[in-house]
């Protein structure tokens, strides 16, 4: 080995850091004593951060923010010394990594770090916190509790062996991955140790202070409190004060422990945690409390009115519940009853021979990019769902496949891709795949909208590079099982090429059914996701717009479900999906009206699509996982903080009448909606607990007997409402008498599930933001797509 070359690879995890690279690269090639290898983990830089490590010999690789970026790094690198630098550190003379390094060997050291030193224009207070940080590093250093031992990421020199027995950073953290690296590695025995300055640190201030006494304070306070919140994060039950108390001293410092303030470059321009920008913290914890204050006041009226003695008022509010009940009853015998035959008319129309006598040439113009989202599926899921698509009667040469992946299950969705498309790829127009990088900061995890947002942004650019019309592109937006009707999409089609103002519209079956594995999955999830079923079809015909009263005008008021289609150019301009949210389905329809100024529509076809319920490996787990997907869905109700956030920005200005419209409308669905059938259940008999006298009144004997009478009667619908039902999924051919019987009893359990699968987990939701946990719960539970095994239970 030539003697000026060191066994060491250099990792230096980066995004857009074209400025501060090119003074960390210049400070390594001036070393007297080169490293092995310089490994760029570059996180999708948009400026010239790739081009300027290229220029100085340095290997790129994918990174991540940050610790996915870092571990990358490390999976790349020949040598067993590993030093990781940040982009805004470099060595301060030209013998330091050889000093570094000898001084790592001779010690015998499996993990060390470097006191810093300012570098930059002089400034009190950046000197300061240069300073605190260092003390901080020889406290920690000589701790005698390894509880209390943690390092500032800026560098870190580390063996392999090391490295690897602690499974490399925590990528599952966002903050403190360098701090917790340092923890694990000494409570496994390994020697640590601080040495002497070598690298030199460019202080980074979010607001460019000049420099002042008052400044220096702010940051050294910033850096105690910062040091304070990571070591509160670590315990569970002081973990949100922590993630609290580090905002305070981002505010006022900007960069502290390892947690760095990233604005994500994938997100809308002008929001901010799904928030618009600029909004007020106490105007966003405002919006973020009504839902759930407004959801309790309702579930809590039959104790409310109890103690105020309104007893007459609460049983005005039962009769106008009841009455609204049958309402809706009645809308929803009708609209099945129009939509299954719509769904008769459209399956025997041939849409293809009707676009070409209609529209002609102008249809060969427009694309389809089917966008499917992968995280841990298995091709016993994909096969089938590609090979439904690949025989779209309108040709699968005109859908253009782009496969979105998350990080963690690369390799698993890549050899599936690969399989894909060896079997495909002749089919489609075109085949290929975006990996999501794990851990971007702010990003939710467990809902599939930052994943699709970032393929859909990556293929827009690609296509714009290839000087494409990303207008001619429709995108198929849905789970990875949905297994469409030939059909589909000649329907939707036709549709679009129409329709008045087609690019300001959604696309959607309104037959959305489960038949995929309806009749694998337990009696109760069967029931409610046939019921879905139902109501997603009736909601079409009978709840599509809504007229302004006196003005006439149309508001359309069925939004965004699991499945929908739209034009690429508006999905760009509505800034695609907001992966800082935990919900992405329904937060693109009222997105979408918001910016539309509440003009945004929705077009049905009545060919259905084919999709899983939920199921997992046993009994149990299916119903956990049921639970869970609701209790995310739940979290949809953060769609109506937000809504309600941006239709009062002085940003957003359009006709009262419609801000008024829509409020109305979301608050309705997504808030007081879920507790009807709870107070239509329970709240007279509270109310009798709580109000003896009131049981003894006419009005409470009437309206007891009233209720039943109307129970009754919607009891006896269940008839009809399963003889539809088996239209649209046909029991199997096989089954005996009384297997038909208890088809008609499982009815039932939709009661069942609205008092409990439906009911309990987005109380639990609404509850939770209520509280201010919005900004805590960012990792959700993705909905595994596995067959159940009935060995298990």
């Amino acid at each position: 080995m030539n003697e000026h070359i060191l066994p060491v690879s250099i990792v230096i995890p980066a995004k857009n850091e074209e400025k501060n690279i090119e003074i960390l690269l210049k400070s390594i090639k001036a070393q007297t004593y080169q490293p092995f290898e310089i490994i760029l983990s570059d996180a999708d830089s948009r400026d010239d951060t790739v081009k300027v490590a290229k220029e100085y010999g340095a290997k790129v690789v994918a990174g991540g923010m940050p610790a996915i970026g870092r571990n990358n790094g490390f999976n790349a690198c020949s040598q067993d010394i590993v030093i990781f630098m940040d982009a805004d550190v470099q060595f301060l003379e030209k013998d330091s990594l050889k000093d570094l390094v000898k001084m790592f060997v001779e010690q015998e050291l499996d993990c060390a770090t470097s006191h810093f030193q300012y570098i930059g224009e002089k400034s009190f207070q950046k000197g300061l916190a240069t300073k605190f940080i260092n003390v901080a590093k020889d406290i920690s250093a000589f701790s005698p509790l390894k509880g209390l031992k943690w390092d500032y990421a800026g560098f870190i020199m580390v063996s392999r062996n090391a490295f690897e027995s602690v499974g490399g950073f925590a990528i599952e953290l966002k903050y403190m991955e360098d701090f917790l690296l340092i923890q694990r590695i000494v409570s496994r025995g390994f020697k640590y140790k601080v040495l002497a300055p070598k690298v030199g640190l460019m202080v980074n201030d979010r607001e460019a202070r000049k420099g002042n006494l008052i400044g220096g304070i702010k940051e050294v306070l910033a850096a105690i409190l910062g040091i304070i919140s990571v070591n509160m994060v670590r315990i569970p039950f002081t973990r949100n004060l922590g993630y609290k108390l580090n905002d305070v001293s981002s505010r006022l410092y900007g960069t502290l422990g390892g947690i760095i303030k990233y604005e994500n470059p994938y997100k809308p321009k002008d929001k901010d945690g799904g928030f618009p920008k600029g909004i007020s913290p106490f105007l966003r914890r405002l919006y973020e409390f009504v839902p759930g204050l407004v959801m309790w006041l309702f579930l809590l009226s039959p104790f409310i009115f109890a103690l105020l003695r309104w007893d007459q008022a609460f049983a005005i509010y039962i009769a106008f519940l009841v009455a609204y009940w049958s309402l809706r009853t009645i809308k929803y015998m009708v609209g099945i009853i129009i939509g299954l035959k719509r769904k008769n008319v459209e399956m025997n129309t041939d849409w293809v021979s009707k676009i070409d006598m209609e529209i002609g040439e102008e249809s060969k113009r427009v694309r389809f990019m089917y966008l499917c989202p992968v995280v841990s599926e298995s091709l016993d899921t994909l096969e089938p769902t590609f090979e439904a698509w690949s025989k779209s009667d309108i040709g699968a040469d005109r859908i253009d496949v782009v496969v979105a992946m998350e990080e963690k299950k690369k390799d698993l969705q890549i050899a599936n891709f690969e399989h894909l498309k060896q079997k495909y790829g002749k089919k489609f127009g075109s085949m290929r795949y975006y990996i999501h990088p794990a851990g971007i900061e702010g990003e939710v995890a467990g809902v599939k909208g930052a994943n699709i947002n970032w393929a859909a942004r990556h293929y827009v650019e690609d296509l714009e590079k290839e000087g494409k019309d990303i207008a001619n592109y429709m995108v198929i937006t849905c789970d990875s099982d949905l297994r469409p009707h030939p059909k589909y999409l000649s329907a939707v089609l036709y549709k679009y090429l129409t329709v008045e103002d087609r690019d300001n519209t959604y696309y959607a079956s309104a037959v959305h059914t489960f038949n995929n594995n309806i009749w694998r999955v337990p009696p109760l999830i069967r029931a409610q996701s046939n019921m879905l079923t139902l109501v997603l079809l009736q909601g079409w015909v009978v709840d599509k717009f809504k007229r302004i009263p006196f003005l006439g005008e149309r508001i359309y008021v069925k939004d965004t479900f699991s499945s929908y289609i739209v034009n690429l150019k508006t999905l760009k301009e509505i800034e695609f999906w907001d992966p800082e949210i935990a919900n992405d389905d329904t937060a693109f329809y009222w997105n979408a009206m918001v910016r539309s100024k509440g003009t945004f529509k929705s077009q049905e076809v009545y060919i259905p699509t084919y999709n899983d319920a939920v199921e997992n490996e046993s009994f149990v787990k299916t119903h956990v996982s049921y639970y869970k997907q609701q209790h995310r869905w739940g979290w949809g109700s953060v769609n109506v903080a937000i809504t309600m956030a941006s239709l009062f920005s002085k940003s957003e200005k359009f006709p009262i009448y419609r801000r008024a419209f829509m409020l109305k409308n979301i608050f309705e669905y997504q808030v007081w909606y879920m507790t009807v059938v709870f107070i239509l259940s329970f709240g007279l008999i509270i109310m009798g607990w709580l109000s003896p006298s009131y049981q003894f009144t006419v009005l409470a004997y009437n309206l007891q007997r009233a209720l039943s009478y109307i129970f009754a009667i919607i009891t006896l619908t269940n008839i009809p409402i399963v003889i539809f039902r088996r239209q649209l999924s046909p029991v199997p051919k096989n089954w005996k008498w009384w297997r038909h019987l208890l088809d008609f009893a499982e009815t039932f359990l939709v009661t069942v599930n609205m008092l409990t699968f439906g009911f309990i987990p987005y109380v639990q939701a609404q509850t939770e933001m209520m509280l201010g946990l919005a900004k805590f719960k960012r990792n959700f539970y993705v909905t595994e797509k596995v067959k159940m095994d009935k060995n298990k239970k």
